[in-house]
This record gives structure tokens, C-alpha cells and sequence, in this order.
């Protein structure tokens, strides 16, 4: 199963000193899809880290102490159809049971109590996955992140693909000064059904966000955004983000987190380069930091971003 039609013009390319990421995958009978089996503690665990996220695009760390945003983000209010990127494959660490890291894309609907919300990427949360390796994930919400759902709990999104479970595990990772591994990432909706599919490296289609569940973005998406995203308990650490490396400005792929070939989908169904003036760079700590190039080298729309882990102390992790 896959999308009716695929936005036009533009084939998957990775710089070629960089390796697309093998999958963790199962090998399912012909006409079945893979299923996450849940022990009764697995849910107790997924549950309590579910409600203490929110990803709201526009929320400041203020209003959420201890989750905290370096991103590009849309300024713009426009429909967007997809939203895709090349995005290093990190294995940040240490990441505690308190903690997560993530680095993923965002589509949203306009502000507002019942805002929709999607984001894909990949995540490292032993309370989430039960590891601290770097796995797939989505997340959806209908009501402003008062409630959300990751993966295919709560039947938000429905897998399609026979070997690639929307949690797998990737690999391998990239190597810190030495060899990188990257994943292409999309999140595109179908013309006809308005379902919002998630696409790994140009052809595995993993499965879909059904329109039915949203109210705000059967249109597309008003905002987008690339970037990662950290979170902790009050009072603990908060982990490292992309790799744990707080040089942003040397422009380093070899040592930095980055997403490259940022594209958006038009209405027309077309794969465009974002527009420059219509994006900002966000982060709402000086812990964590981003540098967007706009057209960089052979790598498209480029930006860089992440940061050490910091405890609360001289300077404090909190918004400036």
C-alpha cells in the first residue's frame, strides 16, 4: 500500500560521503503488517512518558520546564502538503529513564485549543522504547497536545509496511569525527484520501496518519519546522541533543547533528525548496543551538543544531 500520488520532482540523494542507515526489519507473511506486542508495564511506561510531552511548535520552555526546542521553524502561515529531509542518525548519550532526545520534523495546523499536530524522527527514551538505542517514532495530536499518541497506540497511525515497524530500531549510527549515516524522512499527504503518509529513504512506505482523525489538517499543514527536541524531569539532567557536541557554528557534518535537502510539498503536489525569509531559527535554551545555511554546498537547504548535556547549575538550562 502506498500514497495515490507522489509529489513530482525529486529523486533521494545522499551526499556521497554519507551512508543511508540499514533497517532493523521482520519478515512478516504476505498480506500482514508488523505488531508491537505490549506488556502491561509497557504501557504503564509508554502512558506516563506520553503525558508529560508536549511539542507544541509556539509553546515557550516556560510554560514546560524541562523540554527544550532548537529548530527551524515556519513564520509564515501557507498550506504545506509534505515536509521532508536527509537528518543524521545520532545516538546521543547518556539518556536516562528521566530523559529523552529526539530530532524530527513537525507539520501543524494554526494555533488553538484543538490544534493537529504531527511529527516523525527518531528518538532515544528508555521509557518510551525500553533501550537507550535510536529508534524510529511518530507522534500525532488533535487536541493542542493536551493528549497525544505515539506510534500505533491509539490508532493514529497505521502501519502499511510489512518489515519496517514505525518504532524500529536504526542503525548503524553515525561515528563522531568519522563515518555518517543518515535516513531520508517524509511526512506527505495523499491528494486523494488526505491521509498523511510517513516515507523512510524514498521508497519504504511505513504507513499513514488516516484523515479521519484530524480536524485542522485536511488542507496541509500551516506550520513546519526541522529540529531536535530534548526533555527531562524538574530537577534532573537534561540529556545531550543530535550528538552531544555544542560547536554549532563550525559547520561540521563529522561532529555536529544536521538535517540537509529540506523540501516542502506545494499544493500543486511538487516537491519545493523552502523558502529562506519565511523560516527562523528557535531555541529557547542556550544550552542548545542551531545554524540554518540555506543552500549549502552539494547538500541543499542545510542546518546544523544540538548541544551538550547540562545540569541546573551557572548558567542554568532555561529559556534566556
Amino acid at each position: 500500500m502506498r500514497p495515490t500520488f507522489l509529489p513530482n520532482g525529486m529523486v533521494s540523494k545522499t551526499s556521497s560521503s554519507h551512508k543511508t542507515a540499514t533497517l532493523t526489519s521482520v519478515d512478516c507473511p504476505q498480506g500482514t503488517v508488523p505488531i508491537r506486542r505490549y506488556k502491561k508495564e509497557d504501557l504503564i511506561r509508554i502512558k506516563s512518558f506520553s503525558d508529560s510531552r508536549v511539542s507544541n511548535l509556539h509553546l515557550m520552555s516556560n510554560e514546560n520546564p524541562r523540554q527544550y526546542l532548537a529548530i527551524l521553524r515556519s513564520t509564515k502561515l501557507e498550506p504545506q502538503r509534505g515536509i521532508r529531509a536527509t537528518m543524521s542518525l545520532n545516538n546521543p548519550h547518556p539518556v536516562d529513564n528521566t530523559q529523552a532526545s529526539m530530532a524530527e520534523m513537525w507539520v501543524q495546523s494554526n494555533v488553538g485549543d484543538q490544534m493537529n499536530g504531527l511529527q516523525a524522527g527518531w528518538i532515544v527514551s528508555p521509557q518510551l522504547n525500553g533501550d537507550d538505542h535510536t529508534h524510529l517514532f511518530t507522534l500525532t495530536t488533535t487536541n493542542s497536545y493536551k493528549t497525544s499518541c505515539f506510534n500505533t497506540l491509539c490508532g493514529s497511525f497505521i502501519q502499511t509496511d510489512p518489515s519496517t515497524p514505525v518504532d524500529t530500531e536504526l542503525s548503524p549510527i553515525s561515528v563522531f569525527e568519522g563515518q555518517q549515516y543518515v535516513i531520508d524522512l517524509e511526512i506527505i499527504q495523499d491528494n486523494v484520501t488526505l491521509d498523511w503518509w510517513l516515507v523512510l529513504n524514498g521508497n519504504i512506505y511505513v504507513g499513514y496518519f488516516p484523515a479521519d482523525i484530524f480536524t485542522q489538517l485536511t488542507g496541509g499543514g500551516s506550520y513546519i519546522a526541522w529540529g531536535g527536541l530534548t526533555r527531562s524531569q524538574v530537577g534532573r539532567l537534561s540529556p545531550p541533543m543530535g550528538t552531544g557536541y555544542d560547536g554549532v557554528g563550525s559547520y561540521n557534518f563529522k561532529t555536529l547533528g544536521y538535517f540537509y535537502n529540506l523540501k516542502l510539498v506545494d499544493a500543486s503536489n511538487n516537491y519545493i525548496d523552502p523558502n529562506r525569509h519565511h523560516l527562523k531559527t528557535y531555541a529557547d535554551s542556550h544550552c542548545y543551538a542551531i545554524s540554518y545555511l540555506g543552500k549549502y554546498k552539494d547538500t541543499g537547504h542545510t542546518l546544523f543544531y544540538g548541544g551538550k548535556d547540562y545540569e541546573i547549575v551557572d548558567p542554568p538550562c532555561s529559556f534566556p
